[in-house]
């Protein structure tokens, strides 16, 4: 499914749910109508019903952008993995013409010997290179459309979200005098931004947890090897966690311990100069900073974990991904070696066979 057919379904999936949100809350918008705070419900419930709908339709759509890319990739990879290949060949098989024409008999027989030990080995390192190379290439495109997948995701909340929002204003502002309407409009409008927040924080996390798997698969050989590493990096994080928390909640008791005192201080000095509403109201200000504090608070722990997590796994990648390729280059170098002594034993029982000759 391409960008302009998703764009053109979501928008008649759209239109057809203002025209039944329409049709559904006309009677309830009639002056005489004594529940018209039930057109707010509604507009959220028909709403809600549209972001669930069209979430799943995007849900399908980066599955196939996912499958598309990730062919797409292999294809890439398989061709560049034959043109290697057939460089390795159109070598060897001028060194085999070259053989051909300089050499004759025995000695000729050797040196084609030689070469198709060579080309047999060069062909299975660039064969071994690819395989390797293929749990990289698909981790890095798996990271990069995750973040593509969030952003996505996060610009229709956000999009649909506004429009409810929207429609719930345009209710009240059409009812200024309505009690009823201007207390319910509020309390979704508020439940309407929070709810926004913490959509888009789940899908933060949903993000980050894909795109750490997609980094473990560069060094896990297996699945189970894979639950493995994202088991021993979490008992790591708790452990990070606690040292944490115990420090932010030594900060923050601090903070909390001169922003109390601030507060005595204040009202102290403004006995008989506030009223009961000021002092009520300084109280409140006060409260609100407690909570933006304790709010504060846990944003910075959270983006100190996730820091440090990131960190962590980076390095363990990087410890694993060394450790791999010096087995490979050790492999290498034995295998080679062994060509070589291969080459080298065959030469020697030629050069005895020409000698007894």
């Amino acid at each position: 499914m391409n960008n302009t057919k998703f764009q053109n379904q979501i928008e008649m999936m759209t239109q057809t749910s203002n025209d039944l949100m329409n049709k559904e809350i006309k009677d309830y918008l009639h002056p005489d109508h004594t529940n018209k705070e039930q057109a707010l419900v509604l507009v959220s419930e028909i709403n809600d019903q549209l972001l669930e709908r069209t979430l799943k339709m995007l849900q399908s759509k980066q599955f196939f952008d996912l499958s598309k890319h990730l062919q797409c990739l292999q294809q890439q990879i398989a061709t560049d993995q034959m043109i290697q290949l057939k460089e390795i060949h159109a070598r060897f098989d001028h060194l085999k013409e070259q053989a051909m024409h300089d050499l004759t008999g025995d000695a000729l027989n050797d040196e084609l010997s030689k070469l198709q030990a060579q080309r047999i080995l060069e062909c299975q390192l660039v064969n071994e290179s690819v395989t390797r190379l293929i749990p990289e290439k698909e981790s890095a495109l798996r990271q990069k459309q995750e973040q593509n997948f969030f952003k996505e995701r996060k610009e229709l909340i956000t999009q649909q979200n506004g429009v409810k929002r929207a429609q719930i204003v345009a209710i009240m502002q059409k009812f200024p005098q309505e009690k009823a309407i201007q207390e319910v409009g509020n309390k979704m409008i508020k439940r309407i931004d929070n709810t926004t927040d913490e959509e888009i924080a789940d899908l933060e996390k949903e993000k980050e947890e894909k795109v750490e798997k997609a980094k473990l698969r560069i060094i896990a050989e297996n699945e189970d090897e894979l639950q493995v590493m994202q088991d021993n990096l979490n008992q790591a994080m708790d452990r990070e966690e606690q040292l944490m928390n115990d420090q932010l909640e030594t900060r923050k008791h601090e903070i909390m311990k001169i922003k109390k005192q601030n507060l005595d201080d204040r009202l102290r000095m403004a006995t008989g100069e506030m009223s009961q509403e000021q002092v009520a109201a300084l109280k409140e200000q006060y409260e609100k900073e407690f909570e933006n504090l304790d709010s504060a608070i846990r944003s910075e722990k959270q983006q100190q974990m996730n820091k440090m997590r990131a960190a962590m796994l980076q390095r363990r990648i990087e410890k694993e991904r060394k450790r791999k390729l010096a087995e490979q280059d050790k492999e290498e170098a034995r295998r080679r070696e062994a060509v070589h002594r291969m080459n080298a034993g065959m030469a020697k029982v030629f050069r005895e066979y020409i000698i007894k000759k």
